[in-house]
Parts: structure tokens; C-alpha cells; sequence
């Protein structure tokens, strides 16, 4: 299978959602207890809070965002071939990303 017939079946999969929710929550800690001169802070921080009370609260966006992920797509098409690492870096990385457009600056 190719990198769009992966993602296609990343984001069918039961266990990839539960791995990027269990993904999105190891971020929320992490980020709950960062330091606050972290640029963008208070918008990741009402992000992880956000998880934290409710873990399902992004995980259809990353979802998609995980699973079309070049380097995770072409890993293959369950949840072991993507690799956990590589979900929770992508993960961390689009964290800002997401908190910012989540809760834009007004």
C-alpha cells in the first residue's frame, strides 16, 4: 500500500484514535507543566487543559493530521507500523499549531 492508502486506513482504525488520544494527553502533561515564558503558552496551556478534562477534545483533528503525515503514512497502515514515536513527536510538534488556531489571539 501507498502513503495515501495508509493514512486512509490510519483514520479508520479504533486503535490508531485510541493511540492519538493517549498521544495528545502525554502532550497536555507535558505542556501543563512547561515553563510560562514558553512562546505561546497560554494558548497551549488552555489546549492541554482542554485535553485534559476532556481527552477526546482533538482527537479527530490530529486524527487526520497524524495519519497524513508523510513519515507516519509511509510506515504503514496500522497503528504498529506508524510507530508510537513518531505519533507522539508529530503530536508535540503541531501542538502550538493546533492550540493557535483552536483559541486564536483576539
Amino acid at each position: 500500500m501507498g502513503a495515501v492508502a495508509n493514512a486512509a486506513s490510519l483514520m479508520q482504525d479504533p486503535t490508531w484514535k485510541s493511540w492519538v488520544t493517549a498521544a495528545s494527553a502525554f502532550t497536555a502533561v507535558a505542556v501543563y507543566t512547561e515553563a510560562t515564558n514558553t512562546p505561546d503558552h497560554d494558548a497551549r496551556l488552555r489546549l492541554a487543559l482542554d485535553v485534559l478534562t476532556s481527552p477526546d477534545f482533538v482527537t479527530q483533528r490530529l486524527i487526520a493530521i497524524c495519519s497524513t503525515t508523510v513519515a507516519i503514512a509511509n510506515a504503514g497502515p496500522t497503528p504498529v507500523t506508524a510507530h508510537e514515536n513518531l505519533l507522539i513527536a508529530r503530536v508535540a510538534e503541531v501542538w502550538t499549531t493546533l492550540a493557535k488556531t483552536t483559541y486564536p489571539a483576539p
